[in-house]
């Protein structure tokens, strides 16, 4: 059966979703050929599949996948509108010829660049989204991509200022954040307000946050891959979005002679994010990716650029309104953060022989605080510089083997702006540190039923010695609609950040203050998890995932324990983590309407010499979200969400805003490190 729309969109293009006609769930890996034309599809999770620029006279649709009925279907679209294909496939009885199989995990098969191209993931604690399945998931209110992973069931950001990403009760540094495989130092914007990726240039992302594959190191909680769109019209496309506080622009299209493709995505704003006093800088932030690549499909080299900047000024005290705006003496609060990454990727493919990727990268970052304390202005200054070089391969085209080698050298350098004698940083604190990694990763199925991956990564620093990290995760059919899985993880990382998170200011501040290991004794944090989950088809349409887990937090840098302001004023003690941790998710597909839910609980307990941490944090999180088409011109979203909790450490406080006067003018947020006002 089909269902067919039109809406409006880009021009003479297909989307649509594939489901199971008696469960109604939605199908992965469905071929969609568009008949008598080489243009095809394969659907991703959820059974989402896009279509590009429909050639001339294509007016049949063919869907086929093993297991189920082909079906064809008539299309007759109008120019200029999105053509919305829906189906439904019959499972079909097939008799096969005795064959050895070897199992492996689903691996993303998203090629750089490559719009929805995305096999469904059952790796515990990995999900995976191409731009459509985003659109359409009733859980994310929003395009941008750190948004959409906050949505899942093991992820949080705080609601009122949603500018640094928690996993599995982790600290906002300790997620990797990959574009085209390149490290990016990049997050959210001041008080997250957005991310700093247009989302437009973003075809798809995939989240690991248990069963970490062996390729991943140096951040402890999570890693975000992102891929950066790549038409397949062979044509120029461009994208514009204004929202109430910045416009952003996409432009690609494909190089002279066919022999690559530029990519060239920014975004700026255009009026103050926080009301200020007229006399106030504009608190602003600008993004910027571009991707050039050259070669075809059995070699490419591209280039990577990615930047972002904010600035963040306001007072420190509340003027009062008898007061003309600008006769307070105190030296404003001043925050400026920046991150620039340089990358070039080289990948080899070539046919029946091994692949090769090879990677060299450069990360800086930058922070500026002026914190003023009493009447003299003081605050730090801290520069990150990363350089990297990396080479992977696969035993074979689509072998179950992955093994790399990977170089990086961290650069930081910590400095108070304060003379005052005693303080941390008064003489600047540096690092240099070399990481030297080696990985490999091999996956196998047994009769049983079971799939089994199971990895080695080993780092080693000069100072510190060899850090092994072993990967293991598992997955069991116990029948059909139920699996069981289950990972145990350890991973290290090398930079921690000064930032204190506890504090409001501290959260509206999105750059991170880097600092290695080495630096005031700090030794590599280590994670040591165990996770283990249940996938359950409960019914038509309808699938519910319990995911519970457990992890011990090593050598981290409490800085809550000795800071009341946004950074540390003296030595940062070591803290030792224990999080627990349970979530409930659910998703049920409905021919008009999606609806999913998820509740996450967490508990946190920290411990340091000092004690100045409350005995525990416990907090619980719960979202509700509803999709419902509205005919053939749209679709109508509804998205609520609770939290509930207590906060880590004595010193944490609350911030309540001031209302900012007619046509925002006034002051929303203003005070000193130990009494924020706003």
């Amino acid at each position: 059966m089909a269902i067919c729309q039109i809406v409006g969109a880009r021009s003479d293009s297909v989307i649509g979703r594939v489901r199971d006609e008696i469960s109604g769930v939605g199908l992965a890996g469905v071929r969609v050929v568009v008949v008598g034309t080489p243009m095809e599809a394969i659907s991703g999770p959820g059974g989402h599949y896009a279509l590009g620029r429909l050639p001339d006279r294509a007016d049949q649709l063919r869907f086929s996948a093993l297991g189920y009925q082909s079906l064809e279907v008539q299309i007759a679209g109008a120019p200029g509108r999105v053509l919305v294909v829906d189906v439904d496939l019959r499972p079909s009885a097939q008799t096969l010829p005795p064959i050895e199989v070897t199992g492996r995990p689903n691996s993303v098969n998203l090629s750089p660049g490559r719009e929805g191209r995305v096999e469904a993931p059952l790796d515990i604690g990995r999900s995976t989204w191409t731009r459509e399945a985003l659109a359409a998931d009733p859980l994310r209110a929003r395009d941008d991509p750190f948004a959409s992973v906050a949505a899942l069931a093991a992820a949080t950001m705080q609601p009122d200022f949603p500018s640094t990403l928690h996993v599995r009760g982790g600290a906002g540094d300790q997620n990797l954040v990959l574009v085209d495989g390149v490290p990016v130092r990049a997050g959210m914007h001041l008080g997250g307000i957005a991310s700093a990726f247009n989302p437009d240039a973003i075809a798809g992302l995939a989240v690991y946050s248990a069963a970490m594959p062996a390729r991943f190191g140096g951040r402890l909680s999570s890693t975000l891959e992102i891929f950066p769109v790549r038409g397949e019209d062979h044509r120029l496309q461009a994208r514009t979005a204004i929202d109430p506080t910045s416009v952003r622009q996409m432009v690609q299209g494909p190089l002279p002679l066919g022999q690559g493709w530029l990519l060239v995505s920014g975004r700026t704003s255009y009026r103050g994010v926080f009301s200020q006093d007229q006399t106030s800088r504009p608190n602003r932030y600008d993004d910027l990716l571009i991707r050039l690549a050259v070669g075809g499909p059995a070699s490419e080299v591209s280039w990577l650029h990615s930047g972002s900047r904010d600035r963040l000024v306001f007072p420190s005290r509340v003027t009062p309104v008898s007061e003309v705006p600008g006769s307070s003496t105190s030296p404003p609060n001043s925050f400026a953060w920046s991150a620039l990454t340089d990358g070039l990727v080289w990948r080899h493919r070539p046919a029946g022989k091994v692949p090769v990727v090879a990677r060299v990268w450069r990360t800086a970052t930058s922070a500026r605080i002026v914190w003023p304390l009493g009447e003299a202005p003081g605050g730090v200054a801290s520069d990150e510089v990363d350089l990297g070089v990396g080479v992977e391969a696969r035993a074979g085209a689509a072998g179950p083997t992955h093994f790399g080698l990977e170089a990086v050298r961290y650069q930081t350098k910590f400095a108070s702006l304060s003379s005052t004698p005693g303080v941390l940083g008064a003489v600047p604190v540096e690092a240099s540190p070399w990481v030297v990694a080696g990985f490999a990763e091999t996956a196998f199925a047994l009769r049983t039923g079971l799939e089994v991956t199971a990895g080695l990564r080993v780092n080693r620093t000069q100072r510190f010695g060899l850090d092994p990290e072993p990967r293991l995760s598992a997955r069991l059919n116990l029948m059909p609609g139920l699996t069981l899985l289950a990972s145990a993880t350890r991973i290290h990382q090398y930079v921690q950040s000064y930032r204190n998170e506890e504090t409001p200011i501290g959260l509206a501040f999105g750059g991170d203050l880097g600092v290695a290991v080495g630096v005031e004794g700090l030794r590599p944090a280590r994670a040591d998890q165990l996770a283990a989950a249940v996938r359950w088809g409960a019914g038509p349409g309808t699938v519910v995932t319990v995911d519970v887990f457990r992890r011990k937090l090593i050598h981290l840098a409490a800085v809550p324990v000795v800071a009341d302001g946004p950074f540390p004023d003296r030595h940062v003690p070591d803290g030792t983590s224990q999080v627990a941790g349970a979530s409930i998710a659910a998703a049920a597909h409905r021919r008009g309407y999606d609806l999913g839910a998820t509740l996450h609980f967490t508990s946190v307990r920290v411990e340091t010499l000092t004690g100045r941490y409350a005995p525990s944090r416990r907090g619980v999180f719960g979202t509700v979200g509803l999709r419902s088409g509205l005919g053939t011109r749209g679709w109508l979203r509804f998205l609520a969400n609770a939290s509930s909790g207590s906060r880590t450490s004595l010193v944490g406080g609350g911030l309540d805003w001031l209302a900012p006067g007619l046509l925002s003018e006034g002051v929303e947020i203003a005070g000193t490190p130990g009494r924020p006002s706003g």
